[in-house]
């Protein structure tokens, strides 16, 4: 429960009750009382599930939330709609054979009721979208079909019906001193603009992009260095001048140098099942930059950020940490050993955490005149086999709280 006073929620107070259902998760009711604008609430479900034996491995979601709101929007604003609310729901799901699948939909009564009601998420969560999303990972390639249609009128959104693509990570070649990477895309889009602009128009178009790059990596000293270059051809149906065929090529290159520091750590836990831990601290700088463009990103139409490719410059700075432990396996493999022997050790990563920052020579060119961009970081804690979280945000000083995007 949370009760408090805010400008224009007035005296609050919001209610959640939980039960448990079937040991796989629970459900929620939602129970809020705001003295400007009445009553609110709804059910909610979420439920994760880690067991093989029952079907694939799955995490979701379910909320549907409502008002009949007596009271008005943020700054005294006269209410679109006095029936108000959302309905939200994902599903993700994890199969054999490097298959996964994402089912998402997110429905909104109009644009002002996430920032009055959910303002957190609407401040920095992820982007309201309805998608279904399909990928595989084999390997060294990996696959994906999505397909977004937008069910929010009031949001200018980008549809891809559908996008596919195809990659190749780090394909290897002469004994290693060559190395391909590789990302080919082909996509209908449909630019949809907001309703609540009236001059907005839609615009259509399909898209062939591919990225090929070679990388070389040889040793600096203690260094690992990695020297690239990078190709890049996309096929547009139209563009913002005309409604022909249009080809851009990018030419670009770079190089990283890194290296990485490893320490034995003390840490033991019977709790949480780690036998031993290493901590891998792993810098990296890398210079990248695109020199040549035959299409200037003004004279494209902007769907993403595929159109939004040019010429640019950047340095970027970034610190890995991996925490890796020693564990037993919670789920007994085939060996020659006894039944009675306990299991061989396996290593995994128990924690991750990724900072990094961009610097742009060229600010006034690359990012609106700011040569530095904010610090992006990742987290991610594996505490049990079954179990993970993930975090990520976006520090910008600039902003009033410091934090510009935050996921989880």
């Amino acid at each position: 429960s949370k009760a408090g006073r805010e400008r224009d929620l007035g005296d609050y107070l919001r209610t959640s009750w939980g039960l448990p259902f079937w040991g796989r998760g629970d459900i929620v009711a939602h129970i809020d009382y705001f003295s400007n604008h009445g009553f609110a609430g709804g059910p909610e479900a979420r439920w994760k599930r880690w067991d093989s034996s029952l079907g694939p491995d799955a995490e979701g979601r379910i909320l549907a939330y409502g008002i009949d709101d007596r009271g008005k929007d943020r700054g005294g604003v006269a209410l679109e709609t006095p029936h108000r609310g959302r309905f939200y729901a994902v599903d993700h799901r994890f199969y054999d054979d490097g298959w996964s699948s994402i089912l998402e939909a997110s429905r909104l009564s109009d644009s002002r009721f996430l920032p009055l009601y959910f303002e957190k998420e609407a401040r920095i969560g992820k982007e309201q979208e309805t998608r279904a999303y399909v990928q595989r990972v084999k390997g060294e390639y990996a696959g994906s079909l999505l397909v977004r249609p937008r069910l929010n009128d009031f949001q200018a959104q980008t549809e891809y019906l559908p996008r596919a693509d195809f990659r190749v990570l780090s394909k290897s070649f002469l004994d290693g001193r060559l190395l391909w990477n590789s990302a080919t895309e082909f996509a209908s889009l449909k630019s949809r603009h907001s309703d609540l602009i009236r001059t907005g128009q839609d615009h259509s178009a399909l898209r062939a992009d591919t990225r090929q790059e070679a990388v070389v990596p040889f040793p600096v000293g203690p260094l690992h260095a990695q020297a690239f270059v990078e190709e890049r051809a996309t096929v547009f149906s139209q563009t913002a001048e005309s409604e022909g065929d249009k080809i851009r090529l990018i030419h670009g290159g770079g190089m990283r140098v890194g290296t990485q520091f490893l320490k034995p750590l003390d840490t033991t836990s019977e709790f949480w099942n780690i036998r031993a831990m290493r901590h891998i601290v792993v810098p990296q700088v890398e210079y990248r930059t695109a020199y040549d463009s035959t299409v200037r990103n003004d004279r494209l139409r902007q769907f993403d950020p595929v159109d939004a490719a040019d010429r640019f410059e950047r340095l970027t700075f970034s610190l890995g940490n991996i925490w890796q432990a020693r564990r037993r396996p919670a789920v007994r493999q085939e060996t020659d050993l006894p039944e009675s022997e306990p299991p061989p050790l396996v290593t995994g990563d128990f924690a991750t955490l990724d900072l990094r920052m961009h610097y742009f020579p060229m600010p006034h060119r690359d990012n609106s005149d700011h040569p530095w961009s904010p610090l992006e970081g990742e987290f991610r804690i594996v505490p049990r086999d079954y179990l993970a979280a993930y975090t990520g945000w976006t520090y910008n000083p600039e902003v009033s709280d410091g934090i510009e995007t935050w996921n989880m």
